[in-house]
């Protein structure tokens, strides 16, 4: 990381940069066509009212990538979490540890809030492509699997969760 790195959680003057990071992973993904969030839509949800909360990695006071989650709640486990809807650094800014950052930030949010007995980060691996799933799983390496859940979409269903998972990486937009 450099030595000036920091976090920081948005700020309703962020509805902006917020947008701009949407679209640069939309951009990566090959899905710009599918953003239609818009600056005041991200003041109404993020901000006015709270649904979504933002943490920016910020290398030399410029954001360089962001985390966006919000709170849900396992039938299974019985208990609150923090779902993390998208996680991304601009390309150029990768290999530099910002990512594994953010999630570790977010896991200490999840201890924060006291989530009773298991602290844990829960995203959908079923829509990523295969590169972000694997660029995910390579963050996740170092973090106790006790504070980790993980849902693949019909992951539960043991039968088809193998199918599931390799049909979501051969999908790989980007090859």
């Amino acid at each position: 990381m450099s030595a000036k790195f920091e976090m920081r959680y948005a700020e309703e003057k962020d509805a902006a940069l917020i947008l701009e990071f949407i679209r640069a992973l939309a951009e990566y993904e090959k899905m710009s066509d599918e953003v239609v969030a818009t600056e005041e839509l991200l003041q109404e949800w993020v901000f006015e009212k709270k649904k979504a909360e933002v943490i920016f990695a910020v290398e030399d006071g410029v954001e360089v990538g962001f985390a966006l989650f919000f709170h849900n709640f396992s039938t299974f486990l019985g208990r609150a979490g923090i779902y993390l809807e998208d996680l991304f650094v601009l390309p150029a800014q990768r290999g530099k540890g910002y990512g594994k950052a953010l999630v570790a930030k977010l896991l200490e949010k999840a201890m924060e809030v006291k989530f009773p007995n298991t602290y844990y980060l829960n995203t959908v691996i079923g829509k990523m492509s295969g590169v972000a799933f694997g660029n995910f799983q390579a963050l996740l390496r170092d973090f106790p699997a006790h504070l980790l859940a993980e849902t693949i979409v019909k992951f539960h269903n043991t039968p088809d969760r193998f199918r599931v998972l390799e049909e979501t990486i051969r999908r790989d937009p980007m090859g």
